[in-house]
Protein backbone atom coordinates (compact mmCIF):
# COMPACT_ATOMS: atom_id res chain seq x y z
CA UNK A 1 0.00 0.00 0.00
CA UNK A 2 1.30 3.45 -0.91
CA UNK A 3 1.99 6.00 1.82
CA UNK A 4 0.71 8.91 -0.29
CA UNK A 5 -2.27 9.40 -2.53
CA UNK A 6 -3.80 12.10 -4.65
CA UNK A 7 -7.45 11.19 -4.34
CA UNK A 8 -8.73 14.74 -3.90
CA UNK A 9 -8.00 15.68 -7.50
CA UNK A 10 -9.49 12.43 -8.79
CA UNK A 11 -12.74 12.81 -6.86
CA UNK A 12 -13.26 16.59 -6.64
CA UNK A 13 -16.23 17.92 -8.62
CA UNK A 14 -16.54 21.49 -7.43
CA UNK A 15 -15.51 25.03 -8.22
CA UNK A 16 -11.82 25.68 -8.90
CA UNK A 17 -10.85 29.33 -8.53
CA UNK A 18 -9.92 31.94 -5.99
CA UNK A 19 -12.04 34.64 -4.43
CA UNK A 20 -15.47 33.03 -4.09
CA UNK A 21 -15.10 31.89 -0.49
CA UNK A 22 -12.53 30.38 1.89
CA UNK A 23 -13.58 26.78 1.18
CA UNK A 24 -13.16 27.22 -2.58
CA UNK A 25 -9.81 28.92 -2.03
CA UNK A 26 -8.58 25.94 0.02
CA UNK A 27 -9.95 23.44 -2.52
CA UNK A 28 -8.15 25.33 -5.30
CA UNK A 29 -4.81 25.24 -3.46
CA UNK A 30 -5.13 21.49 -2.88
CA UNK A 31 -6.19 20.92 -6.50
CA UNK A 32 -3.23 22.76 -7.99
CA UNK A 33 -0.70 21.31 -5.55
CA UNK A 34 -1.79 17.84 -6.56
CA UNK A 35 -1.68 18.72 -10.26
CA UNK A 36 1.86 20.13 -9.96
CA UNK A 37 3.08 17.16 -7.91
CA UNK A 38 2.07 14.56 -10.48
CA UNK A 39 4.85 11.98 -10.76
CA UNK A 40 5.07 12.30 -14.55
CA UNK A 41 5.54 16.06 -14.34
CA UNK A 42 8.17 15.77 -11.64
CA UNK A 43 10.00 13.06 -13.62
CA UNK A 44 10.23 15.37 -16.66
CA UNK A 45 13.66 16.88 -16.02
CA UNK A 46 13.56 19.90 -18.37
CA UNK A 47 10.21 21.11 -16.97
CA UNK A 48 11.33 20.42 -13.38
CA UNK A 49 14.43 22.55 -13.80
CA UNK A 50 12.66 25.28 -15.76
CA UNK A 51 9.45 25.71 -13.72
CA UNK A 52 10.42 24.59 -10.21
CA UNK A 53 14.12 25.33 -9.88
CA UNK A 54 14.04 28.35 -12.20
CA UNK A 55 17.24 26.98 -13.71
CA UNK A 56 18.19 26.92 -17.39
CA UNK A 57 19.32 23.30 -17.23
Amino acid sequence: MADHSHLFIEEFDGFIGFGLNRESDMDTVIYYLQKFSDDRLMASEPEYHRYFLKDNH
